[in-house]
């Protein structure tokens, strides 16, 4: 509903710009007021959190000391997400005079997934204890809206430079799954397992860029353009389920965090994100340095394509 709220407002704000404008320098145009433009290329997201909390427990420091001592004790790897993404964007354009023009844009959605083991063996004085960490984490963002503003200091040109900046609209959730398993060195076995899953939340964001357009014929040209953003959401709300292999067993409601803990079993510190209904005041793990988790998506994306002018 927010989503169609927003795009409403844009819509609105767009026609009032185009009404006042006026445009009392029709003469100097050499190109369609209305345009499409579709670009398509290569972006970096820089995702935050998630993957911030992959790397400390892939490289915390027990794991990075058995690694360059004795490499035997530590199989596999706890991957981080990939921050590369294709990307394309379709876009509305006006000229709202000939050097100030006005667009709204979609591009894709962006969605992340993954899944990743580790073993790690402590080979102690009354036998080997076996430790096994797997990590599944999801991510799932909704396509953007955007509202773009231009200037060029030639527009109409045949070959021209241009600046953008404008605001965004951006909407997405979170899940993620943390398996431990331990088996001492006797053969006991012990396991607990967390999952845990966000409601979608939205937030507004901020871009800026540069390009070169170069017209190919007309109402046809050739676009090239980067472009770097501001976007975070914060405030996730959602769900943990724990279980464990001696009968234990719980659901928590809230919100979800992010935290520094202390790890007793491998005597290690990493980061974790876990749904709380407030932070504990006191635990085993020695939390610390608690915040609301955010999904960062912010970042940078080079695109090429066309501009096909309407009318």
């Amino acid at each position: 509903m927010q989503k169609k709220k927003l795009t409403l407002f844009l819509l609105v704000f767009l026609c009032v710009l185009i009404s006042k404008a006026g445009y009392s320098e029709e003469n100097k145009r050499s190109r369609a007021r209305f345009s499409l433009k579709l670009t398509g290329g290569l972006s970096f997201v820089a995702i935050g959190d998630v993957n911030k909390v992959l790397g400390t427990v892939n490289n915390n420091e027990t794991f990075e000391y058995w690694r360059d001592y004795d490499p035997r004790y530590i199989v596999g790897k706890i991957e981080k997400l990939n921050n590369w993404t294709p990307d394309w964007e379709a876009e509305l354009g006006i000229d709202i005079t000939p050097k100030i023009g006005v667009g709204i844009a979609t591009s894709g959605p962006f969605r992340r997934s993954g899944e990743s083991s580790l073993t790690y063996t402590y080979p102690g004085s009354a036998g080997s204890q076996v430790h096994t960490f797997t990590y599944k984490t999801k991510i799932r963002v909704s396509m953007p809206v955007r509202l773009n503003f231009y200037y060029s200091p030639n527009l109409g040109a045949r070959r021209t430079i241009f600046f953008n900046a404008g605001i965004g609209y951006y909407s997405g959730k979170l899940s993620g799954y943390r398996n431990f398993e331990m088996i001492w060195p006797t053969g006991g076995l012990y396991r607990e397992t967390r999952n845990w899953e966000t409601q979608r939340k939205s937030s507004l964001g901020f871009h800026a860029g540069a390009g070169m357009e170069y017209t190919l014929i007309k109402n046809l040209a050739f676009i090239m353009e980067i472009r770097g953003s501001f976007a975070r959401i914060s405030g996730f709300n959602g769900t943990m389920s724990y279980e464990n292999n001696f009968g234990e067993s719980s659901k928590t409601i809230g919100a979800l965090y992010y935290f520094s803990m202390w790890d007793g079993w491998i005597a290690a510190p990493y980061y974790g994100l876990e749904v709380w209904e407030k932070p504990p005041e006191l635990s085993t793990r020695w939390e610390w340095d608690i915040r609301k988790a955010r999904l960062d998506l912010s970042g940078f994306s080079l695109r090429i394509g066309i501009r096909i002018g309407l009318f």
